[in-house]
């Protein structure tokens, strides 16, 4: 079974894979292997597959890393995004995918790869899905934050350096679109991480 968002690593380097692109292609997947687990879940549970269910707390997973994760700090940046989102004809879509990265980042230690933050593009409906798609600066600020979270699990395989490639990737567009929306996701970079090494540090815009 080949996670998309980790393919990459696999792949030679003249033919990257879009991070973005990516979070999309892992949607379409969990709600596939959602219907598997719905009627196979104590199986599952018990077969090899077993550790992609199995809760993960991520605990201090490299040089640097702070030994937890400001959640109510990132919480609180979101809720400023709903605030920017309401005054656009997408605040719903936007709204609801707030909430749900909200949700998920609470309980972010509480699933392995098909629950918990992981699972949260599986609940993006499909307004969401074209506005990330198009890359819209709402939508791109939503997923940077996404990313960081992502980086604190990555010594699990099945996350690696996903959230550090996803905010790398992120980043650069969003700077020139809306500065202040990226900076708001470097914020949360840097509050994970103080690490300035080129192993942990998404891009050298990234000031870590």
């Amino acid at each position: 079974m080949v996670f998309s968002m980790t393919q990459s690593h696999s792949e030679p380097k003249s033919h990257p894979s879009d991070p973005v692109i990516d979070v999309l292609e892992l949607r379409q997947f969990l709600i596939g292997i959602a219907i598997v687990q719905n009627d196979y879940h104590d199986l599952l549970r018990l077969s090899s597959f077993g550790a992609l269910f199995t809760p993960h707390t991520p605990g201090k997973t490299g040089y640097g890393d702070s030994p937890g994760i400001p959640t109510m700090d990132m919480c609180s940046t979101l809720e400023t995004l709903r605030s920017e989102a309401s005054e656009t004809l997408n605040s719903k879509p936007y709204s609801d995918g707030i909430s749900g990265l909200q949700q998920a980042m609470e309980a972010y230690t509480e699933g392995g790869l098909f629950s918990g933050i992981m699972a949260w593009p599986s609940g993006l409906n499909e307004d969401m899905v074209r506005l990330i798609e198009i890359k819209e600066p709402l939508a791109l600020a939503m997923l940077g934050h996404y990313g960081v979270i992502i980086h604190m699990l990555r010594d699990r395989w099945w996350a690696r350096d996903t959230g550090k490639r996803l905010v790398q990737a992120i980043l650069p567009t969003l700077r020139a679109l809306r500065g202040d929306w990226a900076d708001l996701v470097q914020n949360a970079w840097s509050a994970v991480t103080d690490d300035r090494s080129s192993h942990n540090t998404p891009s050298s815009t990234l000031q870590a």
